[in-house]
């Protein structure tokens, strides 16, 4: 008759192959087992065959859990007989070390103490009389220099701590042994004399004598104190998740400051990154002189028409530096997905889009996912940006402009099923910071936000044709007017056309 091993999935008794797998079983539910004709954990196979008579509702030693060398706990295993993560104690604490070792490698690990990780023990280790057999670690009885009585505190090779007191209080340095003081220097009460040259000695004692006046001494000499303490860790200061001590005097940060020629280098950049920022070209976005997708669904009617009638910004908005970051994204993401669609047609890069309208007339999707139906858009996101899209969702800008992006697609001939807008973090160091927000691609959303355009159009060439027949008013002057019948919405922190302050709308729009 075959062995038996426990299934490590459905936890029943299963017969083994004689290429040591499991044959084919149902689970619990009378469904096939997912371990059914699967190689048997090496685990499993060093734990032995089973009896039949266990249980198989109850966890199996050496093949359900282990015993962890490193903390002494029962740890589950997962399929293959590796320890799961798990806390040194029930309580949590430090991470096992053990965490995600095979059962069958895992070792105790010794923990051994850096510089600076001492942990304090209320009765320190000390060691036999007899240097010679000193253990490591521990801490070493002083030979008493001759001449000096046997102090009080050490007798039959050990120290009663009781009458030394607190370690950072033993004297550095002791008295002669001809002098009056010699019996105060090995009392407990003159045990609390100071240790550091920073607390000032009393000059009508001499058995005080400080931590310098022993370092001036020449060395074995009976001026030399029998205690050679290191440094209190109160004068170094540790650093976090560190062994390392470093100084307790911090210099603070210092500024470097640019000097003539490095302000000049910078005015050079900044110069010819405007330029470029602000040329004319095709590939300019920026430059664009007519509506795009990305521009018709903010929720101001003023905005368009503002547009639509050719005022000049006003609102920048800073100097480029964010778009260009996001120009620069999207070519890097635009070449990932080349290469990942390697000629199969897959993904569509920086599909153009055509809509047929001249407000609108065309447009560039950033990617499309054939197999999936899926148009995605990559918006390059600050952290305050970036915490709102996750908390809110995409504005109504963004929301819009994917829908548009999916009828300019579907109208040239692809399927198109779900829209997708990608936050990339602009000042974040990784991806998982990303957040993806989708839905179902809707086509009539889409088609409404064109019409309202449209009609927004059609107010606007209105307007200018009464233009004609005012006198005494310039054109831009005109323009303002028109743009003044125009309803506002509450999106002027990134509008071109927002100037602040400007009431009678002599330049740009005071907004809300």
């Amino acid at each position: 008759m075959a062995d038996r091993y426990p299934c490590v999935t459905c936890r029943k008794d299963v017969a083994k192959t004689k290429n040591d797998r499991y044959r084919s079983h149902t689970d619990g539910d009378g469904e096939p087992c997912e371990m059914s004709s699967a190689p048997i954990p090496e685990h499993v196979l060093a734990n032995g065959p089973v009896d039949g008579k266990q249980p198989a509702d109850v966890p199996v030693a050496g093949v359900d859990f282990a015993t962890c060398p490193q903390c002494a706990r029962k740890v589950k295993l997962t399929k293959l007989g590796y320890f799961e993560p798990h806390d040194e104690t029930l309580r949590g604490g430090d991470r096992c070390p053990v965490s995600g070792v095979r059962a069958k490698h895992a070792r105790s690990i010794d923990d051994r103490l850096l510089p600076g990780d001492e942990k304090a023990s209320p009765s320190p280790k000390v060691r036999d009389s007899d240097p010679t057999s000193a253990a490591e670690g521990a801490t070493p009885i002083p030979d008493v220099p001759t001449g000096h009585p046997e102090p009080t505190w050490r007798e039959g090779g050990q120290i009663d701590w009781s009458k030394v007191g607190d370690l950072k209080h033993l004297p550095e340095s002791a008295p002669d042994a001809n002098s009056s003081a010699s019996t105060e220097a090995s009392s407990p009460a003159s045990s609390t004399t100071s240790t550091s040259s920073k607390r000032p000695a009393s000059p009508s004692t001499e058995s005080t004598a400080t931590s310098s006046d022993a370092r001036g001494g020449t060395e074995g000499s009976a001026d030399a104190g029998p205690f050679h303490l290191a440094p209190l860790l109160d004068d170094v200061i540790l650093q976090p998740f560190s062994h390392i001590l470093q100084p307790a005097l911090y210099a603070g940060a210092v500024k470097v400051v640019m000097g003539d020629l490095a302000k000049e280098l910078a005015t050079k950049i900044k110069e010819t990154f405007y330029a470029y920022s602000n040329r004319k070209t095709s590939d300019n976005r920026s430059a664009q002189t007519t509506l795009g997708p990305s521009e018709i669904g903010t929720p101001c009617d003023r905005r368009l028409a503002m547009a639509l009638l050719g005022v000049r910004p006003v609102n920048p908005g800073g100097d480029g530096w964010a778009a260009f970051v996001g120009t620069c994204t999207h070519a890097g993401m635009a070449e990932v997905y080349t290469f990942a669609d390697a000629g199969t047609g897959r993904y569509a890069v920086e599909l153009p889009v055509f809509l047929g309208m001249p407000t609108v007339p065309r447009g560039t999707t950033d990617l499309l996912d054939r197999r999936d139906g899926t148009i995605i858009d990559w918006k390059v996101m600050g952290k305050y940006s970036l915490d709102k899209f996750k908390k809110e969702g995409p504005s109504d800008t963004y929301r819009v402009q994917a829908h548009v992006y999916g009828l300019g697609a579907e109208r040239g001939g692809e399927k198109v099923r779900n829209v997708a807008i990608v936050g990339l973090p602009r000042a974040g160091s990784s991806l998982d910071e990303m957040h993806i927000w989708s839905e179902p691609y809707d086509r009539k959303l889409a088609q409404d936000a064109l019409a309202r355009v449209e009609r927004i159009a059609n107010d606007v060439q209105t307007l200018e044709a009464e233009q004609s027949t005012w006198a005494g008013l310039d054109i831009a002057a005109g323009r303002m007017r028109n743009a003044r019948s125009f309803e506002t919405g509450d999106d002027c922190r990134f509008c071109e056309f927002h100037l602040e302050g400007d009431r009678d709308m002599r330049r740009g729009c005071p907004g809300k």
